[in-house]
């Protein structure tokens, strides 16, 4: 089963977990979050700066440099032309195209880093206008949750309160109408399950679309993650079970893998499942022992850790 926008990028999961901060203290397995936080930090920001700029080099082409045109199309970042399609010839670095049909697509080679401003602030400018609904509910979800997971319905500590992802509220926003329509919208599913279904079709029917859709929103969503974890909500956002904290950045981790191997090993056990994420976890830095022996207390925050897994495999065959 293939994962939706969010997913796609998830898929990479454990590349995240490799870069994830995890608090030694154990959560009690099974709880449900009490809702408490120790503060809303500040809304991260986002300098105007260019990678160009970072190394001292001269950008490409600008945009619409008809005169390099046979230039730009030798350094695209990905392209998807069956025979007789191309960009029109005011096509350059720093754009995408897409044909009226949805079937034939360019990526600039500047495309992307050209837009990792815009990108992180639409996060951002997003993010931004939730918090100012004041709202619990809301104001959770943005702070304890990566924003690539807001539209896959994944998160099960927000239950009813999921939002567009921002990352493909910027996706959507560099495609033709006529294309972004026929992407799965999330709120049109009652959950994970159902989404990923629709995203499978999606990919079947137009695998032309669904392949630039995934290449934008990969990018999207790890440029505006890196705001979450770097603006620090993912470290200093605590949630509470039984009084212990688990950090914003700690359950992303869990929610992650067990989508990712929730996809790889769909028929098995939740137990099974709990057992495989758990190892990837400690293949990616994880302290816990490959054996956990529940009587030994200082294999208490691993026992924990497990049982944790298993509710959440249990929480998103529900979904």
């Amino acid at each position: 089963m293939a994962l939706p926008i969010l997913p796609i990028v998830a898929i990479v999961a454990l590349a995240a977990l490799a870069g994830g901060r995890r608090k030694k203290d154990a959560p009690d397995a099974g709880k449900e979050l009490e809702g408490e936080q120790s503060g809303t930090p500040d809304l991260p920001s986002v300098g105007d700066d260019r990678p160009w700029e970072k190394d001292e080099k001269k950008p490409p082409p600008h945009t619409g440099d008809t005169e390099q045109y046979e230039q730009v199309m030798g350094r695209l970042h990905a392209k998807h032309l069956p025979e007789g399609m191309k960009p029109p010839p005011n096509f350059g670095d720093n754009d995408v195209w897409v044909s009226d049909d949805c079937k034939a697509w360019a990526i600039g080679g500047n495309f992307l880093p050209s837009h990792i401003d815009n990108v992180q602030t639409t996060y951002i400018q997003i993010a931004q206008d939730l918090l100012a609904l004041e709202d619990e509910g809301t104001n959770a979800l943005v702070v304890g949750s990566h924003p690539s997971e807001w539209d896959a319905r994944t998160l099960t500590e927000f239950a009813g309160v999921a939002k567009p992802n921002p990352g493909m509220v910027w996706v959507r926003a560099n495609l033709p109408e006529g294309c972004r329509d026929l992407v799965p919208d999330p709120g049109n599913y009652p959950g994970w399950f159902a989404y990923n279904a629709a995203w499978d079709d999606f990919a079947q029917a137009r695998p032309a679309l669904s392949e630039l859709v995934t290449i934008l929103a990969t990018y999207a969503d790890r440029e505006m993650g890196e705001v979450w974890w770097d603006g620090g909500w993912a470290d200093t956002e605590e949630f509470f079970w039984d009084g212990i904290p688990v950090t914003a950045g700690e359950e992303f981790d869990h929610r992650d893998v067990i989508r990712s191997t929730l996809e790889d090993l769909p028929d098995e056990s939740d137990g099974d499942v709990a057992n495989e994420a758990y190892q990837r976890l400690r293949d990616f830095g994880g302290q816990c022992p490959e054996v956990i022996d529940p009587n030994n207390p200082d294999h208490g925050y691993c026992k924990y850790l497990w049982l944790h897994l298993r509710d959440l495999a249990g929480f998103y065959r529900q979904g």
